[in-house]
C-alpha cells in the first residue's frame, strides 16, 4: 500500500515550525533554505515526481588533489553506512562535498519530520567537522552520529 505524499506547503509548514522558523517559502529555483547556528544552510528542496522532500546541506570544500578524501566518502556512501540514509556527493563546478538526505512524507508519516530534521542536522555538522579536520580523522562518523545503520527512515 502505497502511502500519498502530503502537500509541499504543508511539509514546508511543518519544517518550518521544527526549526523554529519565522517563515519558509520556495524561491524561484524550487528551493528554500534556512540557516543552523549561524553556522551552515540546509537547503529544501521538493522532487516533484515523486513528492520527495530533499534535504541537502555543503559540508566542506574538495581539494584539488582529493583523492583519498573522495575514497572517504565513497567508503562512507556504501550502504549508507557513515551517513546514516543521506548520501554524500561532489559538485564538480563548485568543487563542494555535499550531504543530501531525500524522504516522503506521508499523514502517517509526518510526526517523524523533526527527528528526520534534527538527525540531518547532526549528521551535517559532524561531517562538516570530519572534513574539515581531513585527514587527520578517521573517514566514517562514530556511532550514533545521524541516523543508525539501517534505521528505518520511512514506514510504507
Amino acid at each position: 500500500m502505497r502511502c500519498e505524499p502530503l502537500s509541499l506547503d504543508t511539509v514546508l509548514e511543518r519544517i518550518r515550525l521544527a526549526a523554529g522558523l519565522a517563515a519558509l517559502t520556495l524561491g524561484d529555483d524550487g528551493c528554500c533554505q534556512f540557516i543552523v547556528d549561524d553556522s551552515f544552510a540546509v537547503n529544501v528542496g521538493h522532487n516533484q515526481a515523486s513528492g520527495a522532500i530533499v534535504f541537502f546541506s555543503v559540508v566542506g570544500d574538495f581539494p584539488e588533489n582529493g583523492g583519498d578524501l573522495a575514497l572517504a566518502l565513497l567508503q562512507a556512501n556504501c550502504f549508507w553506512e557513515g551517513t546514516g540514509g543521506a548520501t554524500l556527493s561532489v559538485d564538480a563546478d563548485g568543487r563542494q562535498v555535499l550531504l543530501a538526505l531525500q524522504t516522503v512524507f506521508s499523514a502517517e508519516t509526518v510526526d517523524e519530520l523533526p527527528a528526520v530534521l534534527s538527525n540531518f542536522i547532526v549528521l551535517t555538522e559532524n561531517w562538516i567537522l570530519k572534513i574539515r579536520e581531513f585527514p587527520r580523522a578517521s573517514a566514517i562518523p562514530p556511532s550514533g552520529a545521524g541516523f543508525a545503520p539501517g534505521a528505518v527512515i520511512m514506514k510504507a
